[in-house]
């Protein structure tokens, strides 16, 4: 099992400032299929912001080892004596994605997160995984955690990206 990340710092390709992007023209929605086009635009009071349940920070950073140590925690609760059973590998991730948002949530920090989970039957195969990512590194961050026990790997992730 060989697990490789593009560190959050490091070039992964050229890329352009946001302003260059090319931006969706307003007829760009409309010729979407009905099932794929976004919502219609409400007025922003229509949806007020609520962050009283996020505690104020004077350092706004995303702390890898804070994030690695709930997704352990995480795995462990859901998967702790467990052997492999494809039939329960579904609950399983969803289990896991949950119980780290639950902790990531009680950590009541600025942030929006992205969990992923993977887990898998230790057969022999073989899998690679590589993500990057477009982001502010002074605030924004990821954490990777590989669990494993005698029947399986379960490789987790979050990205963590500040709220501004």
């Amino acid at each position: 099992l060989t697990l490789s990340a593009v560190p959050s710092g490091a070039p992964s390709s050229p890329s352009l400032p946001l302003s260059l992007l090319p931006t969706p023209s307003p007829s760009f929605a409309s010729s979407l299929p009905p099932s794929l086009r976004p919502p219609p635009s409400y007025p922003l009071s229509a949806f007020p912001v609520l962050m009283d349940d996020v505690a104020p920070t004077d350092e706004l950073s995303f702390s890898q080892e804070d994030v690695t140590g709930l997704l352990k925690e995480a795995i462990e609760s859901v998967l702790g004596g467990a052997t492999y059973n494809h039939t329960k590998v579904p609950q399983w991730t969803s289990n896991v994605i949950e119980q780290a948002m639950q902790r990531l949530k009680a950590q009541q920090q600025p942030f929006k997160y992205i969990v992923t989970c993977v887990i898998m039957q230790k057969n022999g195969a073989g899998m690679h995984m590589a993500t990057s990512c477009y982001w502010d590194n002074t605030s924004d961050g990821s954490a990777t955690l590989k669990w494993d026990n005698k029947t399986m790997y379960c490789i987790a992730t979050v990205f963590g990206l500040a709220i501004q």
